[in-house]
């Protein structure tokens, strides 16, 4: 990877955007970067936490703009090229979603760290996350509809969940980027914190989540992310279903034994 930093300690990861003198523009390089990285993590149980940050002075401007220019190469200059095929278009967009999807279905909770510039594809990328953590500096928008398109690798789907539908519509149409508060104020990060503070928040509350029973953890997320489209019923009993495997997992009587003997628990995700 040219454009991408991993940084590994036990069972944290740390995944860097590094292109900061273009204030991690998403160019279409970086998404297939992205999208190889999900293929090698995606399935990585010895990993629990896996941070996502951007080196230099933002979290990631957006989509660069070379990608609408067509001053790109690969998957940039077919989706700027009038004569790529609808099929071929639409392949193109999924390719660069790949780089997005494997954060929400891996087995590990991801962990945005936004600091300045969170914009376009770039906020899209933290809504992909788990959890966000915004610098007070932090400017979150979606500024698409001024430059002719829209949003397209989740935000349309994942910002109504956080915000609300009327938020989110807001939010989209008016393109106009908010402040970190105000981000916290309707839902859209969990929590704000000193820009200098922002990357050692980000790393202990990864810890901690490292530190939970894997495969409690695991289930977790997806019993909350299958209720976005459940019904009450259809939500209860699938977390039925995740709380049974808990029950029966090693996990469960390694973590009832360490609370017991207070001590942290050693767990194997079985």
């Amino acid at each position: 990877m040219t454009l991408l930093l991993l940084e590994r300690d036990g069972p944290v990861a740390h995944l860097v955007l590094n292109r900061p003198e273009r204030r991690n523009a998403l160019s279409a390089e970086m998404w297939e970067e992205l999208a190889e990285l999900g293929g090698r993590l995606g399935g990585d149980e010895s990993l629990r936490a896996l941070v996502v940050r951007g080196a230099g002075p933002s979290f990631s401007a957006g989509a660069d703009l070379d990608v609408l220019r067509g001053q790109s190469s690969g998957l940039g200059a077919l989706i700027a090229d009038p004569a790529t095929s609808d099929a071929d278009y639409l392949a193109c967009l999924a390719r660069m979603y790949q780089g997005y999807r494997w954060l929400r279905g891996a087995p590990f909770v991801t962990i945005a760290a936004i600091h300045g510039h969170a914009l376009g594809g770039g906020l899209e990328l933290a809504l992909a996350c788990d959890l966000r953590i915004a610098a007070e500096s932090a400017k979150l928008g979606l500024p698409e509809l001024r430059l002719g398109v829209i949003p397209d690798m989740g935000a349309t789907a994942l910002l109504p969940r956080l915000v609300g539908e009327a938020r989110a519509k807001e939010l989209h149409l008016l393109g106009e980027s908010i402040g970190a508060a105000e981000a916290e104020r309707i839902g859209m990060v969990n929590r704000i914190v000193p820009d200098s503070e922002l990357v050692d928040t980000a790393a202990a509350m990864a810890a901690r989540i490292a530190a939970l029973p894997p495969l409690a953890m695991r289930n977790a997320r997806a019993a909350i992310d299958g209720a976005a489209t459940a019904t009450l019923d259809e939500a209860v009993a699938l977390a039925a279903r995740l709380q049974l495997a808990c029950f029966r997992s090693a996990d469960r009587d390694e973590a009832l034994t360490a609370f017991v003997e207070r001590r942290p628990g050693v767990y194997s995700g079985r």
